[in-house]
């Protein structure tokens, strides 16, 4: 499998770039204006063969793994004959990274290992990394720290200046991990190939960040300056992209000709290289200073231990609940993310088999539909636990609305039941032909509403005869999930099969979709006072926000 593995690799040319954190980035977005168009030049590397890894250090030099050739060479500032530096034994060097000292570092992919070479040295070492394999992407921080990302390993691992003791990040779902890069704040970014995203862990942190990226097919090469514009080779799609700071909308780099391009680099003056390894060059793009980009609206909210995500809701104080079933010990649990803050707590529910769904009334009592035991609890603010009178039932979601009456989809008897306040016994609502009723919501004019996979259904309040909403392009297969209402009477659905969230204003024909990026598999949703979205992506076992505006 591993011969296989690194054979495909390489006929797919999926090798990987870091770029050393000593190389500084471009100047702020906003800063000078653009003078001319970038412009792409081919740099004097003649004879290269399958060139995989690219970097810059400060002084302008360029350094590229000649993946086939078995070499790595240095251009120096206005030089337009390369040296091949005094590396050896190497077996397909895959990625090539500069600190500030001018040292250099080499991923040497089939020999599993990293080598450094001392600037004005000419006798390599092996760094003390241990059961890499398939090393890919290297980048090395301010401070000396050398990061890996061993690709077969599906980690990203780090060896402190000076330490002979490697630490594995904690990063998650991680598959096929190939590029990685650091910035001056000591954040690490990795392109997972596998996952076809961006991924990004700030210095002392244990939780990661999805960037916004969109549309990635191969994502390979990763390049972080110190503006914060993270640049991106994506392979499959012949292109590179790039992220600017506080931005949550991606430009594609005007390079041309671009064939299986993979690493990538920035240097002092916000210049971009990629390492174009199907046509065995690599370019250079000029620098420019794009616009101010909007102000981005989305972030991941700080929960900890997630792992199979399913319904989200929020109260009206701004506290956030999410079900999540995480094997192990903290499996099965209701979470809650207190307004404002980084602070977690597990709801006191016992017994809890498979919870699916949650909601929080106006009073603050939350209530839970537990799949496995066919159960709706109610939790009350003091800790207070009463199982609601459903019976016979095989609850997937749950709605509360003003007067506390309690909305629960059956599944498996393809129905909507309500409980209302003060009643034991349910009454089963008008909805009729109902195939896979899924998410609930209700609104405040009492309202309900129901996902049944490829449609979107409205019992009017006082009626007995639903209308079926005109959202459009869901999946009969495994179309949408949750669903919410805001205060306005706008409609929000997550549409997971299409990695979506659709939002249909109340009276209108005509939906829109929301400007998320990075989804996974978006699955639960809720809406604030505020108008903020809020949805779990158990693609990427996170829950993301989007703020109005």
């Amino acid at each position: 499998m591993r011969a296989h593995q690194r054979q495909w690799r390489r006929r797919a040319n999926a090798a990987i770039v870091g770029v050393a954190a000593a190389v500084v980035g471009v100047a702020a977005c906003h800063s000078s204006p653009r003078s001319a168009p970038p412009q792409q030049t081919v740099l004097p590397l003649g004879g290269l063969n399958h060139p995989a890894g690219v970097a810059v250090d400060t002084n302008g030099a360029v350094y590229v793994a000649d993946s086939g050739n078995q070499r790595v060479l240095k251009l120096a500032p206005g030089s337009n004959s390369p040296t091949v530096l005094a590396f050896t034994g190497l077996n397909y060097p895959d990625s090539v990274a500069v600190d500030k000292a001018g040292a250099v570092y080499v991923t040497d992919d089939h020999n599993n290992r990293v080598v450094k070479l001392p600037a004005g040295s000419n006798t390599q070492t092996v760094l003390p990394f241990t059961g890499l394999n398939g090393p890919d992407g290297v980048a090395v921080d301010a401070a000396g720290a050398v990061y890996v990302a061993d690709y077969l390993n599906a980690r990203v691992v780090e060896l402190a200046a000076g330490s002979t003791t490697q630490t594995v990040l904690p990063f998650t779902h991680l598959a096929l991990p190939r590029g990685v890069a650091v910035d001056g704040t000591g954040t690490v970014y990795v392109a997972d190939f596998g996952s076809k995203r961006v991924v990004k862990l700030a210095a002392g942190a244990t939780t990661q960040t999805v960037l916004p990226f969109d549309g990635l097919k191969g994502p390979i090469g990763v390049a972080a300056d110190t503006a914060g514009r993270i640049s991106v080779t994506d392979y499959f799609n012949n292109a590179a992209v790039t992220l600017a700071a506080g931005s949550c909308t991606q430009n594609v780099l005007p390079f041309t000709g671009l064939t299986g391009p993979e690493g990538a680099a920035a240097d002092t003056a916000g210049n971009v290289y990629v390492a174009d390894a199907q046509n065995n060059r690599v370019v250079k793009l000029s620098s420019a200073q794009p616009a101010r980009p909007p102000a981005c609206r989305q972030m991941v909210l700080p929960f900890t231990g997630l792992d199979d995500l399913w319904a989200v809701a929020v109260d009206t104080a701004g506290n956030v609940y999410v079900v999540n079933n995480t094997s192990g010990d903290r499996r099965n649990r209701v979470i809650k993310l207190a307004a404002g803050s980084n602070t977690q707590t597990d709801l006191r529910l016992t017994g809890l088999g498979f919870p699916e769904s949650v909601a929080v009334d106006t009073a603050g009592n939350t209530y839970v539909v537990d799949n496995k035991t066919n159960r709706v609890s109610k939790l009350a603010p003091d800790n207070t636990e009463t199982v609601l009178p459903f019976s016979g039932v095989a609850p997937r979601a749950v709605a509360v609305d003003t007067a506390g009456d309690v909305f629960v989809t059956d599944y498996h008897k393809h129905r909507l039941l309500k409980l209302a306040a003060g009643s034991n016994t349910p009454t089963v609502l008008p909805f009729t032909g109902l195939a896979d009723p899924w998410g609930i919501a209700v609104d405040t004019a009492g309202d309900v509403y129901v996902v049944d996979y490829d449609k979107v259904l409205k019992l009017a309040a006082g009626s007995s005869t639903p209308t079926v909403l005109p959202f459009t392009g869901l999946s009969p297969v495994d179309g949408a999930h949750g669903i919410a209402v805001d205060k306005a009477g706008a409609v929000y659905i997550t549409d997971s099969a299409n990695k979506r969230v659709l939002k249909l204003a109340a009276g209108s024909n005509t939906q829109t979709v929301l400007p998320f990026a990075g989804l996974g598999e978006p699955w639960g949703v809720a809406v604030d006072t505020a108008g903020a979205v809020y949805v779990t992506d158990r693609g990427n076992a996170e829950v993301v926000k989007l703020a109005q505006g």
